[in-house]
């Protein structure tokens, strides 16, 4: 992986740990016991991915993801999608994804992918 890539996953991973700090933080001032749980996954593809969930009391439940996969477009699609034919069809992305769910049916979950 090259340095650009790999300083845009670590990016990535450091606004989720600033997320989970926000969010932990948040539970912990409402006098609840929260609860965190982390695990790894692999994309079968190419590359993989962490999640972060957050169990409390003020939030149901909230997703922190950030992941880095890799592979190649299946070649009956290369053409349809710009830029694919360059790169012979490979492909390479970085991203996080939130997802939050509030105790409270009044207060809107919020959804965000980057």
């Amino acid at each position: 992986m090259n340095e650009q890539k790999m300083q845009a996953f670590k990016w990535f991973c450091a606004l989720r740990n600033k997320i989970v700090k926000s969010f932990f933080s948040i539970e912990e001032q409402s006098s609840t016991d929260p609860k965190i749980e982390k695990r790894k996954w692999d994309r079968p593809g190419g590359g993989g991915g962490e999640s972060t969930i957050i169990y409390g009391n003020v939030f149901e439940k909230v997703g922190i993801n950030v992941s880095k996969v890799h592979g190649k477009f299946a070649d009956s699609i290369i053409n349809e999608i710009p830029g694919a034919s360059e790169s012979n069809g490979k492909f390479w992305a970085s991203g996080i994804s939130l997802v939050s769910h509030m105790q409270s049916p009044l207060i809107p979950a919020a959804h965000m992918n980057t």
